[in-house]
Protein backbone atom coordinates (compact mmCIF):
# COMPACT_ATOMS: atom_id res chain seq x y z
CA UNK A 1 0.00 0.00 0.00
CA UNK A 2 1.47 3.84 -1.00
CA UNK A 3 1.87 5.86 1.87
CA UNK A 4 -0.84 8.30 2.86
CA UNK A 5 0.21 11.78 3.24
CA UNK A 6 -2.28 14.08 5.34
CA UNK A 7 -0.65 17.47 6.28
CA UNK A 8 -1.53 18.91 9.43
CA UNK A 9 -2.92 15.88 10.87
CA UNK A 10 -1.23 16.57 14.42
CA UNK A 11 -3.13 20.19 14.57
CA UNK A 12 -6.90 18.31 14.11
CA UNK A 13 -8.95 18.85 17.10
CA UNK A 14 -12.07 16.91 18.35
CA UNK A 15 -15.16 18.90 17.62
CA UNK A 16 -17.38 20.21 20.24
CA UNK A 17 -20.83 20.34 21.09
CA UNK A 18 -21.66 24.07 21.02
CA UNK A 19 -22.77 25.93 24.07
CA UNK A 20 -26.99 26.88 23.87
CA UNK A 21 -27.62 30.20 21.54
CA UNK A 22 -28.84 31.56 18.92
CA UNK A 23 -26.36 30.26 15.63
CA UNK A 24 -27.33 30.33 11.66
CA UNK A 25 -27.51 27.06 10.64
CA UNK A 26 -27.65 25.18 7.05
CA UNK A 27 -29.27 22.11 5.43
CA UNK A 28 -26.42 20.35 4.56
CA UNK A 29 -28.15 16.80 4.11
CA UNK A 30 -31.91 15.68 3.65
CA UNK A 31 -32.68 12.22 3.62
CA UNK A 32 -35.87 10.14 3.22
CA UNK A 33 -36.59 7.55 5.55
CA UNK A 34 -38.80 5.05 8.03
CA UNK A 35 -39.59 3.99 11.19
CA UNK A 36 -39.20 0.65 12.07
CA UNK A 37 -43.18 0.82 11.66
CA UNK A 38 -42.93 2.07 8.39
CA UNK A 39 -43.84 6.03 9.33
CA UNK A 40 -41.72 8.33 6.94
CA UNK A 41 -39.61 11.10 8.26
CA UNK A 42 -36.88 13.70 6.99
CA UNK A 43 -33.63 13.53 8.64
CA UNK A 44 -32.21 16.85 7.78
CA UNK A 45 -28.25 17.64 8.82
CA UNK A 46 -27.62 20.78 10.14
CA UNK A 47 -24.04 22.79 9.60
CA UNK A 48 -23.16 25.77 11.95
CA UNK A 49 -22.62 28.47 9.68
CA UNK A 50 -19.39 30.46 10.78
CA UNK A 51 -18.70 27.24 13.61
CA UNK A 52 -16.74 24.30 11.55
CA UNK A 53 -15.63 23.44 15.51
CA UNK A 54 -19.12 22.26 16.32
CA UNK A 55 -21.11 19.31 15.76
CA UNK A 56 -23.25 18.88 12.93
CA UNK A 57 -27.19 18.89 14.50
CA UNK A 58 -29.24 15.95 12.95
CA UNK A 59 -32.91 17.08 12.98
CA UNK A 60 -36.26 14.24 12.67
CA UNK A 61 -39.48 15.64 10.75
CA UNK A 62 -41.78 13.49 10.98
CA UNK A 63 -44.67 13.17 7.79
CA UNK A 64 -47.90 13.17 8.45
CA UNK A 65 -49.64 9.68 7.86
CA UNK A 66 -53.30 7.90 7.62
CA UNK A 67 -52.43 6.14 11.51
CA UNK A 68 -52.15 9.38 13.08
CA UNK A 69 -54.99 10.24 15.44
CA UNK A 70 -55.83 14.13 15.31
CA UNK A 71 -53.68 15.89 17.79
CA UNK A 72 -50.65 14.03 16.56
CA UNK A 73 -51.32 14.71 12.81
CA UNK A 74 -51.84 18.53 14.08
CA UNK A 75 -48.48 18.33 15.96
CA UNK A 76 -46.92 17.02 13.06
CA UNK A 77 -48.19 19.78 10.74
CA UNK A 78 -46.66 22.12 12.88
CA UNK A 79 -43.60 21.01 13.10
CA UNK A 80 -43.22 21.01 9.77
CA UNK A 81 -44.90 24.51 9.11
CA UNK A 82 -42.60 25.50 11.82
CA UNK A 83 -38.83 24.26 9.80
CA UNK A 84 -40.30 25.66 6.17
CA UNK A 85 -40.70 28.72 8.04
CA UNK A 86 -37.64 29.05 9.61
CA UNK A 87 -36.15 27.47 6.20
CA UNK A 88 -37.47 30.57 4.27
CA UNK A 89 -39.68 27.94 1.77
CA UNK A 90 -42.65 29.54 3.49
CA UNK A 91 -45.93 27.49 3.93
CA UNK A 92 -46.82 24.99 0.66
CA UNK A 93 -48.75 22.22 0.80
CA UNK A 94 -46.38 20.52 -1.25
CA UNK A 95 -42.38 20.47 -1.49
CA UNK A 96 -39.31 18.71 -2.72
CA UNK A 97 -37.20 18.00 0.78
CA UNK A 98 -34.15 18.49 -1.54
CA UNK A 99 -35.34 21.78 -2.13
CA UNK A 100 -34.17 22.34 1.62
CA UNK A 101 -30.42 21.86 1.07
CA UNK A 102 -28.61 25.08 1.26
CA UNK A 103 -31.13 26.95 2.88
CA UNK A 104 -30.14 28.68 5.90
CA UNK A 105 -31.88 29.16 9.34
CA UNK A 106 -31.10 32.44 10.52
CA UNK A 107 -30.91 33.14 14.42
CA UNK A 108 -31.78 29.44 15.03
CA UNK A 109 -32.38 28.42 18.94
CA UNK A 110 -30.14 25.42 19.68
CA UNK A 111 -30.05 23.80 23.22
CA UNK A 112 -28.06 20.82 24.36
CA UNK A 113 -29.46 17.42 25.61
CA UNK A 114 -28.86 16.04 28.77
CA UNK A 115 -25.84 13.76 28.87
CA UNK A 116 -26.43 10.41 27.72
CA UNK A 117 -25.22 7.22 30.15
CA UNK A 118 -21.42 7.65 28.10
CA UNK A 119 -21.54 11.27 29.12
CA UNK A 120 -22.13 12.46 25.66
CA UNK A 121 -24.12 15.81 25.09
CA UNK A 122 -25.75 16.67 21.78
CA UNK A 123 -27.26 19.88 20.26
CA UNK A 124 -31.18 19.87 19.16
CA UNK A 125 -32.91 22.87 17.15
CA UNK A 126 -35.81 24.25 18.21
CA UNK A 127 -38.38 25.36 16.23
CA UNK A 128 -39.94 28.83 16.55
CA UNK A 129 -43.74 29.09 17.02
CA UNK A 130 -44.68 30.90 13.75
CA UNK A 131 -47.04 33.71 14.04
Amino acid sequence: MAFINIDNLENVSELETAPEGTYDLMVSKVEEKEDKNGKAYLMFTLEFMDHPEYYSIRHFMFLPSEEDDARRRQSTMVNIKRFLTMAGLGVTNNFDPQELLGCTLSNAMVTQTEPNDQGQVFNNLVLRKFS
